[in-house]
This record gives structure tokens, sequence and C-alpha cells, in this order.
């Protein structure tokens, strides 16, 4: 499997609606950067669009409250089961101070997003299928927006260093994985820390512990997407007359399954290496 730089997708006229909406996507879920599963389906910008017009009233209080389960669940099992290691000495030397400080504040925006884009990426593969979300019927307040000042300066990367390409590819092998999680990308502009990575999760992937996590995030995303208070479906036949193609759907539905296969890997990841540089500050709970 190789590893492709995310190129950067030119705008044109009639798609400005899209990346209003993208930006919108960002703010509304409170994170600095846009994860590449939401620019790689961006090609198909009628979906993008109308996924985001379903999921938008389900960005509320539950919502929030799910996505910091899914936090608890993978902090615990980091803790009681994986042995987290300490990077704040390697971070520091091998970096210095500011460096080690940006990486830092890297690895926590990733803990903290990372659970709201696995409830969207899992939504969004059920649409994907033809596979509507009922909702629980529930009125409830929007949750906040707005990225937190705390994120301004994180790594965020066009593309893949030359020198960390093979050490993706490597990883995706072994983790066998259909596509690199972002977390491991966001660290390829630091290929020495992302060998450290790398180191880390061979000693632990496979274990019990690694296998037991993955199963209660599953468990725990299947959870917060049954508590969305309003229902979710799109409309195909206006989607097709749109342009939204039967083979492209299906297409789509394959690209979000693998995104989401890929999620618990990744909030996984991001929560081992969020607690080697520190561990989350609670004050940045949204």
């Amino acid at each position: 499997m190789s590893v492709r730089s995310i190129p950067a997708v030119e705008p044109e006229p009639a798609e400005a609606v899209l990346y209003a909406v993208l930006d919108d996507v960002r703010n509304t879920l409170g994170i600095a950067w846009l994860d590449p599963i939401f620019r790689s389906i961006a090609t198909d910008p009628i979906f993008v669009i109308a996924a985001w017009a379903a999921t938008r009233p389900n960005i509320t209080k539950s919502f929030t409250e799910s996505a910091s389960r899914l936090r608890k669940i993978a902090l615990q099992h980091v803790h009681e089961s994986l042995d987290a290691p300490d990077h704040r000495g390697f971070a520091h030397e091998r970096l210095g101070i500011e460096d080690a400080d940006r990486l830092t504040r890297t690895v926590r925006a990733l803990y903290h997003g990372l659970p709201k884009v696995y409830l969207v990426v899992q939504s969004w593969a059920r649409l994907a299928r033809r596979q509507p979300i009922p909702g629980t019927g529930r009125e409830e307040i929007p949750a906040r927006r707005g990225i937190p000042t705390w994120q301004e300066g994180v790594i965020v990367p066009g593309s893949a260093a030359p020198e960390a390409i093979d050490m993706l590819e490597d990883i995706v092998g072994r983790l066998e994985l259909p596509a690199v999680p972002s977390s491991l990308f966001a660290m390829s502009p630091v290929p020495s820390y992302l060998a450290l990575a790398r180191e880390e999760i061979d000693e632990r992937a496979g274990s019990d512990g690694w296998a037991h996590a993955l199963i209660a995030l599953r468990r725990g995303v299947t959870q917060g997407i049954e508590s969305f208070p309003h229902p979710m479906d799109l409309r195909w036949d206006a989607l097709a007359a749109r342009g939204l193609t039967e083979e492209r759907r299906l297409a789509l539905a394959d690209q979000l399954r693998d995104a989401a296969a890929v999620m618990p890997v990744n909030m996984l990841i991001a929560t081992l290496l969020c607690v080697a540089l520190g561990g989350p500050e609670p004050a940045t709970e949204l």
C-alpha cells in the first residue's frame, strides 16, 4: 500500500458552498485541522453538503457527551492496559522547547477532536449505505462552537515528509489498515518522533489490551450515534438528479467504511501519544 500526500484541491466557483461547509465542519466540531477524510471525499461535494446538513443539527449536548465518553474509554484503556510511555524528555531534548510544545498541543488537539470526527465519519458511513439514523426526538441545545485558542499553532501537515513516507507505509502494513491514521500523518513533519511512535505502537498493537480498547471504542461510537436527537437520512433521488450516481454512492460507501474502520485505531494512537507527552488537560474540554 502506498502513502500519498493529500493534494490541495483548488476551489471552483460552483464549489464555493463546499468550502464554506468544510470550514463550518471545523468550527462546529471545534478542531483546528480538517481531518484528511473530509478532504478526500470533497470530490463528491453533493454528498458532503447534504450529509453535513443532516449532521449539523445533531452537534448538541448529547454529541459532546458522546465524544467525551469516547475519550474516557480510550484514556482508561491506555492507562490500565497499554502501559503508556513518557515522551516528554525525548521531545524536549530532540525538538527543543518550542517545537516540543507545538507537538504536545497537536496530540492534545487530536485527542480532543478525533472522537467528534469518529462520530461524524461513522454516521456518514451509515448514510452512504442508505441506512437512516432514527434520532431520539429529544430537543437539545446546540454544542459550543468555535476553535479553542489553545489549538493555535498546531501541526497541520499538507503532505508527508519524504523520510516519513516509509514509516507510515510500514505502520499501516503492520496494523493492516486501509488508510493512514490522521494521528500519525500529523506527526509526519517530525520524523524522529514518528519513529518513536512507531516503536511504541509496535509494542502494543495486537495485545489483548489493544484489541479490547478497539472493541470498546466501536461500541461507544454506535451508542453515540444512537443518541443523536434528530433523524438523519438523505434524499437519494434528489442527490441523483444533481449528479450523485449510484456508482459514486457505492464508492463513497466503501471509502467511508474504510475511514470508519481506521478511526478507533486513530483515536487509540492519539490518546497513547497524548498521555506520553503529558496527558490531556481537563481545562481544554469543550
